[in-house]
């Protein structure tokens, strides 16, 4: 299916970067850590497989000071398929985690015990252009 693998690394450390409302720690492995923009309606899909044993994984979008401040996107997660979203009759969506925060909050998804498989992240700009750091971590 195209998803990247991720090994766990034993002793690698994240770099504690902040962000707002709570978070896994400093003692998570980063599997992603990105910059992603895109146009009003854009989908941007990444994959990560996430090997078994894992505790906790935090999926978060957030804004980097001084460098961009449209982190307007909406984030949904999917295990084994992508999400989808449609705007008509109403906005909805097909994720198993889905985060629509309003304006330019981050957008964080936790999972506590995530099964073992290929996760579907999307960022989906809703409403206007968006730019955002991506950050995918996970605690063994």
């Amino acid at each position: 299916d195209g998803a990247v693998p991720y090994t766990i690394n034993k002793g690698v450390k994240s770099t504690g970067t902040g962000g707002t409302g709570g978070g896994i720690g400093t003692n998570a492995q980063i599997l992603i850590d990105q910059k992603v923009e895109g146009e009003k309606g854009d989908k941007k899909i990444f994959k990560v497989t996430v090997p078994t044993g894992v505790k906790q994984m935090e999926i978060r979008t957030k804004e980097v000071a001084g460098a961009y401040y449209y982190n307007l996107a909406d984030l949904f997660v999917r295990r084994g398929s992508d999400p989808t979203v449609s705007l008509t009759p109403q906005y909805s969506w097909t994720a198993d985690w889905p985060s629509v925060n309003p304006n330019r909050e981050d957008e964080v998804i936790l999972i506590t015990n995530p099964p073992a498989g290929v996760y579907h992240i999307m960022l989906y700009g809703y409403n206007s252009y968006f730019i955002s750091q991506l950050v995918v971590k996970i605690v063994k």
